[in-house]
C-alpha cells in the first residue's frame, strides 16, 4: 500500500522529535486538496497555474445552474493538479454567510475515499 506524507501547513511541532509534524495518508491528500481549492490562480509565487477558481467564482451570489458549472470546473482543476486522486464530486451549498463546499474524492492507488469540507 502506498503511504503519502506532507508537512503540516500549520507547522505544528512534534513534541517527541522537535520537528514539524507530518500529515499522512488521507490527511495529507485532504490538506493538498484544500490547499489547491483555497488558492487563487496566480497567488502562489512562480506557479501561476496553481490553484482553483473556487474563491473567485463564489465571490458573488450564484444560482443552482452556475453552482453546478463551478463544481465541474473546480473538480477538473483539482484533478489536474493532484494526480493521486479522482474527484468524485464537488458539492456547493449556499448558506446565510456564504457557501459550504464539500470535495469528495477517491485515492487512485488504494480506492480509499475521503472528503474535504471548505467554507467560503
Amino acid at each position: 500500500m502506498t503511504n503519502f506524507s506532507d508537512l503540516d501547513l500549520f507547522f505544528t511541532k512534534n513534541s517527541l522529535t522537535n520537528d514539524i509534524n507530518l500529515k499522512k495518508g488521507l490527511q495529507a491528500i485532504s490538506q493538498s486538496i484544500k490547499n489547491i481549492a483555497l488558492t487563487r490562480f496566480g497567488e502562489k509565487p512562480f506557479s501561476p497555474s496553481f490553484g482553483s477558481s473556487l474563491l473567485e467564482s463564489l465571490s458573488t451570489s450564484r444560482n443552482s445552474i452556475e453552482l453546478l458549472v463551478i463544481s465541474n470546473q473546480v473538480k477538473s482543476e483539482i484533478e489536474n493538479q493532484e494526480p493521486r486522486v479522482i474527484i468524485d464530486n464537488v458539492e456547493i451549498v449556499k448558506t446565510i454567510d456564504g457557501y459550504d463546499v464539500r470535495i469528495n474524492f477517491t485515492v487512485r492507488s488504494t480506492n480509499q475515499q475521503g472528503s474535504v469540507p471548505v467554507t467560503v
